[in-house]
């Protein structure tokens, strides 16, 4: 086992940036106009997920009949074509092949973000550009699986994806510079937030700068038009819920279904891109740029609600929910779920009212969105703590906030956790298993950073994608790079008593569940979500790799320390609780024995748990291959195995 020092990181991160940061100022391609289509289209309508679809095998449907239609001369490179040689025109792709890309981004990328209505989502009525992002989403997932000899490669649809996705870029591009206020639209605010999302973690340099460019666009024209509070977007009086009535007619409740459909299409789009403002620049370490101060919107309706197929099947949602709420006390608690800081507020000051936490327990979005505010707070807190002067030693591990602060986040971690795990709510079912997946891993994340901080964030080392943030994290923690950055900090490694390991080691261990889990099918988990559980993965192997080496300075001590037994032994409790976990989770593999720590003539080889622990990891890159953050994450546990064999 090759153990770093923190200067050594240091340097290997430099090395690593003069090698992957491009330069600045490379031309973008030119872009071209789609085709106006003039086939007459196939007589499809929405699509739904397909019930007898097997997630866990993840099976995809792949391009069958109508494969005839479908010819964009697969010999041509597509990123060695200009725009204006080959304009991608949608009507090359069948209906058949559409229909199956809409459907796996249904089935595999929908659950994880939940701001399209499934049910009026459709190859005739939906937008092209927002049909763009779609096909392109479920082009990528369609790609990672490819058994069929008569289909497209791998490379092929990846191409074919990358190119709907440039061509939904610049046609979302120029429809806003020509229709400056149609960013109202809701369909508009949606595209942007699939064209960002993909393009971040597509894994390509100049499709993550143009994704970056796009989002403070987006976040110019919400602050400019007013979209951040949602009395200017949607008055009062012209609120869908403002004239509900008992004796409605199908008409009425149709046309209410309708403008319902529209308005929380918004409010969702704007919800996913507050949500990612964090999480897509906090895999950069960047500063985000939305608060939720200015952020005022209700929370998201329930998913119920939201998912219903029909206007009569609404319509008896929102009766029902009508019935609940209809207490004057329940009444009188509408203010919590106003906004995602009162929401926030209340969590944090144990003052949930039954409103809000039925909304939350009801809306898993909702709830990953009011995460991701916490998560956002803490960290802010904690950019805030490494700007002061250094301060003696704190005996707590979670040092970063005073007590009473802790005990604050604590209570909402908490209460949101309840609300994650009961599940009792009516409109959870299996659908919402990623989001409250999602919701899990914010939570623990939230817990290890107060007394963990991110190394990226006190290190002051922004990163080009979420890929190299995840590699640049690996080799910061296996030294210790914080300590070492910290002026006025001694660079001596504490032990694992001191370190803070052990007051996190429980939420640590349930992130390795969470990960590692079959009840999870990996693609219903969003990349963002995966690079959340690969960060806390990685806390976790600094632990049992500083466990490793104080386990074996116990073998042989440095002179005048004496050899005694002791009672309680953090590093062996770390390695014991790796052990069984690693069972647990990857029972197929034969693993250290926890009879081989009870001597030290076989402390020896405990350094073998670490590889054992790597190729679990490895297992896990290599079910997460739809998105770059997986064969990224994998290439870097490669080339670390290979250097400690070496």
């Amino acid at each position: 086992m090759v153990t770093k020092s923190a200067e050594e990181s240091g340097r290997d991160v430099c090395k690593r940036h003069t090698v992957k940061c491009p330069k600045r100022g490379t031309p973008s391609p030119k872009a071209v106009e789609l085709q106006p289509a003039e086939s007459e289209p196939a007589p499809t309508g929405p699509i739904v997920p397909d019930p007898n679809l097997d997630l866990n095998e993840f099976a995809h449907c792949e391009p069958g009949q109508g494969s005839a239609g479908y010819d964009l001369n697969l010999q041509m490179d597509v990123d060695d074509i200009t725009w204006t040689e080959q304009p991608l025109n949608l009507e090359l792709l069948s209906e058949d092949t559409k229909s199956a890309y809409i459907q796996l981004y249904i089935t595999f990328f929908h659950p994880s973000l939940p701001i399209l209505h499934p049910p009026t989502l459709s190859t005739l009525s939906s937008p092209s550009v927002l049909l763009m992002a779609v096909l392109a989403i479920g082009c990528m997932y369609s790609a990672s699986r490819s058994d069929r000899p008569d289909a497209l490669d791998a490379n092929a649809k990846r191409k074919l994806s990358r190119e709907l996705w440039r061509c939904g870029c610049h046609e979302v591009e120029l429809f806003v510079e020509k229709h400056r206020p149609r960013w109202r639209t809701p369909w508009v605010l949606q595209s942007y937030v699939l064209l960002i999302v993909y393009g971040t973690f597509t894994g390509d340099e100049k499709c993550i700068s143009k994704s970056r460019d796009m989002y403070r666009i987006v976040v110019d024209a919400l602050r400019d038009f007013e979209l951040l509070h949602q009395k200017s977007v949607f008055p009062t009086v012209s609120a869908w819920d403002c004239s509900l009535s008992l004796s409605a007619s199908p008409e009425e409740t149709q046309r209410t279904w309708q403008l319902f459909i529209d308005q929380e299409s918004t409010k969702l789009a704007l919800y996913a891109l507050f949500y990612f403002d964090f999480h897509l620049f906090a895999s950069f370490n960047m500063r985000p740029m939305l608060s939720s101060i200015e952020f005022e919107w209700d929370l998201p309706m329930d998913s119920a609600i939201w998912e219903a197929e029909s206007a009569s099947k609404w319509w008896h949602a929102i009766l029902q929910r009508q019935l609940e709420s209809s207490d004057g006390a329940m009444l009188g608690d509408q203010v919590q779920i106003k906004s995602l800081m009162v929401a926030s507020q209340s969590l944090l000051s144990n003052t949930t009212s039954p409103v809000l936490r039925k909304n939350l327990s009801s809306s898993a979005f909702a709830t990953l969105c009011i995460v991701a505010s916490l998560e956002s707070l803490v960290r802010d807190f904690t950019r805030s703590y490494y700007q002061l002067p250094p301060t003696l030693a704190d005996p707590s591990p979670f040092h970063i906030l005073s007590q009473s602060q802790n005990a604050k986040v604590s209570t909402a971690i908490v209460s949101i956790l309840s609300i994650a795990t009961d599940r009792s709510c009516s409109s959870c079912d299996s659908t919402c298993v990623s989001l409250w997946h999602a919701v899990i891993l914010g939570c623990l994340s939230i817990k290890i950073s107060l007394c963990k901080p991110d190394d990226l964030l006190v290190g002051g080392i922004i990163e080009a994608s979420p890929a190299a943030g995840l590699a640049t994290s690996v080799h910061l923690n296996l030294g210790n790079y914080v300590s070492s950055r910290r002026s006025g900090s001694s660079t001596r490694r504490k032990p694992i008593a001191e370190n803070g390991f052990v007051a996190i080691l429980d939420e640590m261990l349930t992130a390795m569940h969470e990960m590692g889990t079959s009840t999870i099918s990996p693609p219903w988990e969003g990349p963002w979500t995966t690079v959340q559980g690969f960060k806390i993965l990685i806390i976790l192997w600094q632990a049992l790799r500083f466990s490793i080496a104080e386990l074996q300075s116990q073998v042989c001590p440095p002179p005048g320390v004496n050899k005694y037994t002791k009672v309680y032994d953090p590093a062996r409790s770390v390695v014991h609780c790796i052990i069984t976990a690693l069972d647990i989770y990857d029972p197929l593999e034969i693993h250290i024995s926890h009879e081989s720590l009870s001597t030290p003539e076989d402390l020896d080889n405990v350094d073998q748990l670490e590889t054992q622990f790597i190729y679990w990891m490895r297992k896990l890159c290599d079910r997460r291959d739809v998105w770059d953050v997986g064969p990224s994450m994998g290439k870097v546990l490669d080339e670390i195995c290979a250097v400690e064999e070496m």
